[in-house]
């Protein structure tokens, strides 16, 4: 195999042009190659003519050097190689839909924040009070109840506010009434705007049961809920 002076592509040995330029090769005496610019369509050497950028020579229209400054032509009208081009943008699309599965496998597979929120229980505040605050049954069996039953589960309570600790984002809760004592303490999530909140004002929540101890229900996690 040879190699094209200009284009640089392989060419067999017994070949008298370049199959991808024209230029045409002939071998001199001793073997010494001689090369001339020829139009592979016109086998009498005709056919379109350009005038070279550089060096304003006449050279064939299908030339991609020319062959008297030897410096490469580009020409607006030579048709690009599309298979590069095809692997790139199989490239780019195959890129991108690895990258969209990745992103809908992590958010399929995502945690969502508060695991359990979206499944609270139905009970209310008086019915769990009635189990644990006010039940006649002993410590240890109540716990056991608590942590196999209650512990850890979301809930969606209303209650009215009796005290309210804006800084510690704590807050006091009555289920039935001003009159009585908050039956549940509740530690709001740091994004809750507690500022418009006063005592007397009855509230919807979201919380999670944590404790219950000195007749009250310990939650957290707390979040407001629309009226």
């Amino acid at each position: 195999m040879n190699m094209c002076p200009y284009c640089g592509e392989d060419v067999p040995d017994d070949s008298s042009a370049c199959w991808k330029c024209g230029t045409e090769i002939q071998r001199g005496e001793g073997g010494a190659e001689t090369i001339e610019q020829r139009n592979v369509e016109g086998k009498t050497g005709g056919g379109p003519k350009v005038e070279c950028p550089f060096c304003q020579a006449q050279i064939s229209a299908r030339a991609m050097r020319c062959n008297e400054c030897g410096r490469v032509v580009q020409r607006t009208n030579v048709r690009a190689n599309w298979v590069p081009i095809a692997w790139t943008v199989f490239g780019l699309v195959l890129a991108a839909t690895l990258v969209g599965l990745v992103v809908a496998f992590v958010r399929a597979h995502q945690t969502p924040p508060d695991p359990g929120r979206d499944t609270p229980l139905t009970i209310k505040p008086h019915e769990l009070g009635r189990i644990y605050l006010r039940g006649g049954a002993p410590e240890q069996r109540r716990r056991e109840i608590w942590d196999s039953e209650h512990k850890g589960r979301f809930v969606q309570w209303e209650g009215v506010i009796v005290d309210i600790d804006p800084s510690a984002r704590i807050m006091g809760l009555a289920d039935d009434g001003l009159g009585g004592r908050a039956t549940a303490v509740v530690q709001f999530k740091g994004d809750q705007d507690l500022s418009g909140l006063k005592v007397e004002k009855t509230i919807r929540y979201s919380a999670r049961l944590e404790d219950f101890r000195d007749g009250q229900f310990h939650l957290s996690l707390g979040v407001l809920l629309e009226d």
